[in-house]
């Protein structure tokens, strides 16, 4: 047999440059140069790794076979904000209604092809408004032409378009909030950054003559009840005391609050209507039926008197011109117990929102739902008259006694706080080390 390599039988082994594809423009050769030199440099980074000497080891496991964690989009609804927005609420279980009353779209006013459109989604749950974002070539599936930017307004072509890219906005800032204060990534649907605060965000357009953003709740709106709300955020709160180091006696769950918590009275007249209050089981702060959105003209307002003396609610016609009575209480009445419990349940709840909002970025965006009509309040804007009365109050006429909470089982009593969301305090500390962070 001859030594010489052209008479050997087969064929010789191909070099791996020859195994690329080619690269589609025609150029065999280019693409192979090409495709080669980017694989043969990946390959490279993987086999050796450079280290502070300048020689060779093996490569690192530590660092190169980790994914990075990332808030990724809803499995099935990438690239189409719309309807991953909506699944979104729908998933967290805050609002299952649909979604497409709160989107607020306009025109430019011009004539096509130069007529453009922008849009406001406005959450049901916060009243939280976000602007259409520059929303990137991937983010839509249907995106085909890039936004028109005008005096920080995003034009679009199509009100799809403007639809989907108020939607990305909000979700790009959904994710940043999420995301806060772990090591995962907020997926970013939009070029321009997402805000941790509705204050961070810029203002909004000049709206239209005739275009109005949405302020209350539809009536076909199916939200979470108010207690189970409640339950909902004593049980985060305390899950996150345990996270932060506090050690609690019991499971959170366990101690959320049960309706041991809730007192109802009647006006006693011939068709009674009925008023409540939620008493805190952590703090004993007491909270009364509030006006429920939506409810309108299904409840009463009017004024209960305190006597000091019986340290009692008795009704105002009862009421004398002695030192002991201290006037001018609103009550709100329902027509049953139920809607009263809800409306105190409704009350608290919007008010311990806020509160934690004052120690916490941006409450959470799948469930801060507002449920009454008036503004919530924190411990040191309390109405005077009404904590006067709370705090001695035993109960109201014709009613059973308040709940109460012994002053040695008290968070305000055992940690030397107002208010029990003040324990969280450090989370407001990242928030505003991150904001210093991203405008420095």
């Amino acid at each position: 047999m001859s030594n010489d390599a052209d008479d050997g039988w087969g064929r010789p082994r191909p070099k791996f440059c020859e195994l690329l594809p080619l690269s589609g423009n025609g150029d065999d050769v280019e693409g192979v140069d090409n495709n080669t030199m980017v694989i043969e440099e990946v390959i490279r980074s993987q086999d050796v790794v450079m280290d502070d000497t300048n020689t060779t080891s093996l490569p690192s496991v530590n660092n190169n076979c980790v994914a990075p964690l990332v808030d990724y989009p809803l499995h099935g609804v990438d690239s189409a904000p719309c309807a991953e927005l909506q699944q979104l609420y729908s998933a967290n279980k805050t609002f299952s209604g649909s979604l497409k009353n709160w989107y607020t779209v306009w025109e430019n006013g011009e004539k096509s092809p130069q007529m453009r459109f922008t849009c406001i989604f406005t959450c049901p749950t916060t009243f939280e408004h976000f602007a259409s974002g520059n929303m990137k070539k991937d983010a839509f599936n249907q995106m085909n032409k890039t936004a028109t930017k005008d005096d920080e307004v995003y034009w679009y072509a199509t009100k799809k378009l403007a639809l989907n890219a108020a939607a990305a906005k909000a979700l790009d800032c959904f994710s940043l909030r999420r995301c806060f204060g772990s090591d995962k990534s907020p997926w970013q649907r939009c070029i321009d950054s997402p805000y941790m605060l509705a204050t961070d965000a810029l203002p909004l357009p000049d709206l239209p003559s005739g275009v109005v953003l949405p302020r209350c709740l539809p009536h076909e709106a199916v939200i979470v009840p108010p207690k189970h709300a409640l339950a909902e955020h004593y049980i985060s709160y305390l899950q996150k005391l345990k996270s932060a180091g506090f050690t609690l006696e019991c499971l959170a769950n366990e101690m959320a609050p049960g309706n041991d918590c809730y007192s109802s009275w009647s006006n006693m007249e011939s068709t009674p209507l009925y008023s409540a209050i939620f008493t805190c089981h952590l703090s004993a702060e007491r909270f009364k039926s509030g006006k429920l959105i939506g409810k309108e003209g299904t409840y009463k307002e009017e004024f209960m008197s305190f006597d000091k003396q019986a340290r009692m609610l008795v009704p105002e016609k009862t009421m004398c011109q002695s030192e002991d009575i201290i006037v001018e209480i609103n009550v709100i009445w329902y027509r049953t117990k139920k809607e009263a419990v809800d409306a105190a349940a409704g009350r608290a709840v919007d008010c311990l929102r806020h509160r934690l909002a004052q120690h916490k970025p941006a409450a959470d965006a799948q469930n801060p739902q507002r449920y009454c009509i008036e503004s919530p309040y924190t411990i040191d804007n309390t109405p005077k008259a009404w904590k006067a009365v709370y705090e001695s109050a035993l109960r109201a006429v014709g009613g059973d006694l308040w709940p109460s909470v012994p002053h040695e089982h008290r968070f305000t009593t055992l940690f030397d706080i107002c208010d029990i969301h003040s324990l969280l305090e450090s989370e407001r500390d990242w928030a505003a080390s991150y904001k210093a962070a991203r405008y420095s």
